[in-house]
């Protein structure tokens, strides 16, 4: 069994669509891995949902008001199809959000029950104030700390970390470091990651 390591943008990866990798690994992932993610993931994303949804509101209401705008405007011949151009834009845009928040919502309830989720223990939050291995993002350190912690109790299994935050771990090698000596593969792909365990299995 392979112990895939994943947080935060995995599940924004799959809610917004932007990679097929992410799609495949939650809607088809291989029985001979198994999905780890701290805990603090979900409430991070949650925070992100929270955000996105605020900035979603505030483009369809400037939409709205360009709208109400052009519509006060009887002379010019240009009114009308900019209004309709706005009206499919917000619909659009309603569209592509629902859907994001159906994906993110089915991810976090697949995850929820089929991932192992890895608590913020007292010894994970010391392991994360003592070493600062994402010195300037201690959210993203408190993550590290909780996939290291993991990792270390599990020294006899296979084990990857999936995550497309680059800047955390090919710049930084403390951190880069601490992952290979836990054992651990890096993959910033998940495609990459399923062309490897494929090549894995097969040898």
């Amino acid at each position: 069994m392979t112990l895939v390591y994943i947080e935060t943008n995995f599940l924004m990866s799959y809610a917004t669509g932007r990679d097929l990798g992410t799609n495949e690994l939650v809607t088809n992932p291989p029985a001979s891995i198994s999905f780890i993610i701290p805990g603090l993931c979900f409430m991070e994303v949650f925070s992100t949902f929270e955000s996105e949804r605020k900035r979603h509101n505030k483009l369809i209401n400037s939409f709205q008001h360009e709208n109400a705008t052009a519509k006060r405007n009887v002379v010019s011949p240009h009114s009308q199809p900019f209004i309709n151009h706005l009206k499919q834009a917000e619909v659009g845009l309603e569209e592509i959000f629902n859907e994001f928040e159906t994906r993110l919502y089915h991810v976090i309830q697949l995850l929820s029950t089929n991932a192992e989720i890895i608590e913020s223990t007292s010894e994970i939050l010391q392991l994360s104030f003592f070493n600062r291995l994402i010195d300037q993002e201690p959210t993203d350190n408190l993550i590290l700390a909780s996939i290291l912690h993991h990792a270390n109790q599990h020294l006899q299994n296979d084990k990857v970390l999936l995550t497309e935050n680059r800047k955390d771990f090919e710049p930084n090698t403390f951190a880069s470091s601490a992952i290979q000596e836990a054992g651990i593969r890096y993959f910033a792909d998940a495609s990459k990651f399923l062309e490897w365990h494929i090549a894995q299995s097969k040898s």
